[in-house]
């Protein structure tokens, strides 16, 4: 797991972003490994009022639902 932080994009602007890489990835054919290989997301947008422990609290939680709920997909939290 990693993360990346974008400096003045929206969560939708990140959505795109993430999505593109998603599309390329799926595309790629990983031959290191015989295991199908999955990519997750999950956004958030930070402000003010989150400490940084909130905001990768949050941002771990939507990634989490999005590998529960099928995998090769990104969520933005609510």
């Amino acid at each position: 797991e990693f993360a990346i932080l974008f400096s003045e994009k929206s969560p939708t602007d990140a959505y795109y972003v993430l999505q593109n890489i998603l599309n390329e990835f799926r595309k790629h054919n990983f031959k290191f490994t015989n295991q199908s290989l999955t990519f997750s997301a999950g956004i958030t947008e930070y402000n003010n009022t989150l400490t940084s422990a909130e905001f990768f609290e949050i941002t771990d939680k939507t990634l989490y639902k999005a590998k529960r709920e099928g995998k090769n997909q990104i969520l933005i939290s609510k």
